[in-house]
C-alpha cells in the first residue's frame, strides 16, 4: 500500500459541503453538487473531520446552508433564488438526517464552518 504525503504548509478548503442531494443537476441549470449517487450524510463530516484531526489542521467547509433550510425562511427573502416565494427545500430534507448532520459538523473540532456565498 502506497502512502499519500501531503505536503506543508497547507490549506484544505472544501467548497459546496451542506448538501443534501448528491445528485448532479446541471443539465436541469441547477448545481454540479458532489457528482455522487447518493445522499450525503452525517458521516460525511465525520471523515472530514477525521482527515483535519489526521493533518492536524482545521478544514474549512463553505457551506450551502439554503439546502438547510427546514421551514422554508428563505422564500420570504426576495430575489435569493430563481424559485422565488416558490422555495420548497423542505420537502426535500430527510429533517432526522439533517439534525444528525448539524449535531457532527457541531462536534467537529477541525471542521472550520464558512458559508457559501
Amino acid at each position: 500500500m502506497s502512502k499519500i504525503v501531503i505536503p506543508r504548509p497547507l490549506h484544505i478548503v472544501l467548497d459546496d459541503m451542506g448538501w443534501m442531494s448528491g445528485k448532479d443537476d446541471r443539465a436541469n441549470g441547477g448545481p454540479s453538487r458532489l457528482g455522487i449517487k447518493r445522499r450525503p450524510c452525517y458521516k460525511d463530516y465525520l471523515a472530514v473531520n477525521e482527515l483535519g484531526k489526521r493533518l492536524n489542521m482545521k478544514i474549512s467547509c463553505a457551506f450551502v446552508l439554503g439546502e438547510w433550510d427546514p421551514d422554508n425562511r428563505l422564500g420570504a427573502i426576495k430575489h435569493l433564488s430563481k424559485y422565488k416565494e416558490n422555495w420548497n427545500n423542505a420537502a426535500y430534507l430527510d429533517k432526522e438526517e439533517l439534525k444528525k448532520c448539524v449535531d457532527a459538523v457541531n462536534d467537529c473540532k477541525y471542521i472550520d464552518l464558512a458559508v457559501h456565498g
